[in-house]
């Protein structure tokens, strides 16, 4: 432990802000492969105002397509972009843990190198969220509620609130003076426990 701690001073040390930005680029150039690019489309989409212009004409009027609400995934249900969703959460979370793991963000510019690559990543898990959302909420005006819709619902309120938590936890930083206030002398050597001993 102590060998892989010594591994990430010294690789927050020779790399900064590029090390940070470098760790980031295999996940996006992944999604930005697989699926022509699908999972950042949503969120492009929203920036555009094309969701948007879909939402205002009409489109919790028109008959609800049933097809969304089976289980296949080669038709844009429900279930297929939860499934996507769940799948690109799982792997986002992962590679943001282990980024804000190995970075250090006390300064401002390591900070945003890790920032705003995440927001982005945030912005776009949400982005694809509301699709299967939408859905949802134009089945249940369409068709009313079941109790398997509204566990549907109930599913998409607690990945939000997973998504937030995760954001305050991997956006909050603890400043210089917090940090040095953790100082502690062990075994004659000054310590702290988010750097590695020297």
């Amino acid at each position: 432990m102590k060998k892989l701690r010594q591994i990430i001073g010294w690789w927050q040390q020779k790399t900064g802000m590029w090390g940070i930005l470098g760790l980031w680029v295999p996940f996006f150039a992944f999604f930005g492969y697989i699926g022509n690019g699908f999972f950042f489309r949503p969120l492009l989409s929203m920036f555009s105002g094309e969701y948007f212009r879909v939402i205002a004409d009409g489109y919790f009027t028109r008959p609800f397509n049933t097809v969304q609400a089976c289980n296949a995934m080669d038709q844009p249900s429900i279930f297929k972009f939860l499934v996507l969703f769940v799948f690109f959460s799982v792997i986002a979370l992962t590679v943001s843990v282990v980024v804000r793991l190995v970075s250090d963000i006390r300064s401002g510019k390591n900070y945003f190198s890790f920032a705003i690559p995440y927001i982005f990543i945030l912005l776009s898990a949400l982005s694809i969220l509301v699709i299967p959302a939408t859905m949802l909420a134009h089945y249940i005006c369409a068709m009313g509620s079941t109790p398997r819709r509204i566990m549907g619902c109930v599913f998409i309120a607690v990945c939000v609130i997973v998504w937030i938590a995760a954001s305050v936890a991997m956006l909050w930083r603890r400043r210089k003076k917090e940090i040095a206030d953790t100082v502690e002398m062990k075994s004659g050597r000054f310590y702290t426990p988010e750097l590695p001993l020297e």
